[in-house]
C-alpha cells in the first residue's frame, strides 16, 4: 500500500510539472465495462475422532476449500477538475463473481472411505463507491491519468458447502449383534461473523491508472486498470439440521439435530475461514467531456 501511494504522489508531481496545454473542460462523465480478477481463497477444516462398537476409533475429516472466479465488472464515474491537471472523481462499480467450494471427506475406521462434494450457486457480489483524487497529463488526443482514494464497499458472499458426519448403529438378529457404520452429508451455509449475515459493509481503498484516447474535444475512450483493496472478513458455518441418508449406502432416515450441530460448534471441531473480497479489474469505457 505504501509503494502504491508513493507511485501515486510521483505521478501527481509529474502532472503538475507538465506544460502541455490541456482543454479547459472541467466535467467528465464515463461509463465502462471490463473484467475483474477476484482473490477469494477460503479454507475450513472439520475433524473428529470417536469410538465405535467393534470398529475401534473412527476418524472423520472434511477439508473445505473456496475459490472465486473472474467476473464482468461494470462502472460509471463523474469527475470534476479544479485545474487541467488535478481533480476529484466519484466512481460506482458492480461485480458478481462465482465461487467454487469443494468438500473432501475422509472416513477412517481401519479402512478408508472417501467422498467429495462440490457446491453450486456460490457467489461474491461487491458494489464499490469511491471518492478519488485524480491527476492527469498529456498532450493532444492522448492523455494519461492516475487516481486513488477511499472506497465504501457493499458486499455479499453466498458460500455453501457440506461436511461428513459419521453415525453408527447396531442390529440384533438372535443370537447375533451386528454393528454398522456410515456417514451423512450435512449441508452448511456460510455467514459473516461480525454482521451475522451473508452481507456486510466495509471501508477500504482503490488505486488505478489509465490512458484516454480522445476522438474529439468532447468524446474519448478510457483504458484503465485498478486495484480495489477490500478488507478480509471471517466467515463461520451454520449447519443445516434434518433427516439424511448415508453417503456409503447403509444408513437411512438418520436425524441430524441441533444437539449434533452444537456438539460440533461448541467443541471447535469446525474452523472458520477467511473471505478476501479484494479484486483487480481492467476496464474499457466511454468518456464524455462537458
Amino acid at each position: 500500500m505504501k509503494k502504491m501511494l508513493m507511485t501515486f504522489l510521483v505521478v501527481l508531481t509529474l502532472a503538475s510539472l507538465t506544460r502541455a496545454q490541456m482543454p479547459e473542460q472541467r466535467f467528465e462523465f464515463s461509463i465502462s465495462g471490463g473484467y475483474a480478477i477476484t482473490s477469494v481463497k477460503g479454507l475450513s477444516t472439520y475433524a473428529d475422532t470417536w469410538p465405535a462398537y467393534l470398529f475401534g476409533d473412527v476418524t472423520e475429516t472434511t477439508n473445505i476449500t473456496a475459490n472465486s472466479k473472474g467476473a464482468p465488472f461494470f462502472g460509471a464515474g463523474f469527475k470534476y477538475f479544479f485545474t487541467p491537471n488535478f481533480g476529484l472523481g466519484l466512481d460506482f462499480g458492480y461485480m458478481k463473481a462465482g465461487i467454487d467450494t469443494i468438500a473432501d471427506f475422509n472416513f477412517d475406521y481401519g479402512s478408508v472411505s472417501t467422498a467429495s462434494w462440490t457446491s453450486a450457486g456460490n457467489s461474491l457480489t461487491s458494489i464499490p463507491i469511491s471518492l478519488n483524487l485524480i491527476g492527469r497529463f498529456g498532450d493532444g488526443p492522448l492523455q494519461f491519468f492516475v487516481e486513488a482514494g477511499p472506497t465504501l464497499y457493499f458486499n455479499d458472499a453466498k458460500i455453501n458447502s457440506s461436511l461428513g458426519y459419521g453415525v453408527n448403529w447396531t442390529t440384533y438378529d438372535y443370537p447375533y449383534t451386528t454393528s454398522h457404520l456410515d456417514a451423512l452429508q450435512i449441508p452448511m451455509n456460510g455467514f459473516d461473523v461480525k454482521s451475522g449475515k451473508t452481507s456486510w459493509t466495509g471501508f477500504g481503498a482503490n488505486a488505478g491508472l489509465g490512458v484516454s484516447f480522445m476522438f474529439s474535444p468532447s468524446i474519448g475512450l478510457n483504458l484503465e486498470g485498478r486495484y480495489f483493496l477490500n478488507p478480509t472478513r471471517d466467515f463461520d458455518w451454520q449447519l443445516v439440521t434434518g433427516t439424511y441418508s448415508g453417503v456409503f449406502g447403509g444408513a437411512t432416515g438418520f436425524d441430524f439435530t441441533s444437539d449434533d450441530a452444537s456438539y460440533i460448534l461448541d467443541n471447535s471441531l469446525l474452523t472458520t475461514f477467511k473471505v478476501n473480497p479484494s479484486f483487480f479489474q481492467v476496464m474499457l469505457g466511454l468518456k464524455i467531456v462537458l
